[in-house]
């Protein structure tokens, strides 16, 4: 997620930093389709979300659900504030709009993976009994 997200942070604020028509147009589509590699990280979404509330069905419906709705709600609403028509193809705004968006996922993975890590510490920390348990589980039994 982190790698898809910086490339989203890259691509579109170098289209933005172009010129719209260039003296060499392969440039601007080769940072077009570029762009979309940020695109491949709803699979990784979608698995790290499965893999990390597994043992809580619950948790993960519930994130799912959320995530499919933010989902539907920033594809049918963002585009029309970011990219419109009747500016187009002079859409300078938009891209600077994609690479915040990108900015953000990479700083919300990375404190997601933080949160998660820092959970499974906590739990592998519940299981293992402590020293001074350990104390006086052997102390009563040499007493029996």
């Amino acid at each position: 997620m982190a790698f898809a997200s910086t490339m989203g942070i890259i691509f579109p604020t170098a289209l933005a930093a172009t010129p719209v028509h260039p003296t060499h147009r392969a440039q601007r589509w080769v940072l077009y389709y570029l762009a979309a590699t940020m695109n491949v990280a709803a699979g990784v979404c979608w698995t790290f979300v499965n893999e990390t509330s597994r043992h809580d069905p619950e948790k993960r419906a519930y994130v799912g659900a959320m995530m499919n709705a933010f989902a539907y709600i920033f594809t049918a609403w963002v585009p029309i504030f970011t990219f419109p028509t009747y500016k187009q193809p002079f859409i300078v705004t938009g891209n600077y709009v994609n690479a915040g968006f990108a900015a953000a996922a990479l700083v919300l993975s990375v404190l997601i993976g933080y949160l998660h890590n820092r959970d499974v510490k906590r739990k592998a920390a519940q299981k293992q009994p402590s020293l001074r348990d350990e104390e006086t589980s052997s102390g009563e039994q040499e007493k029996l």
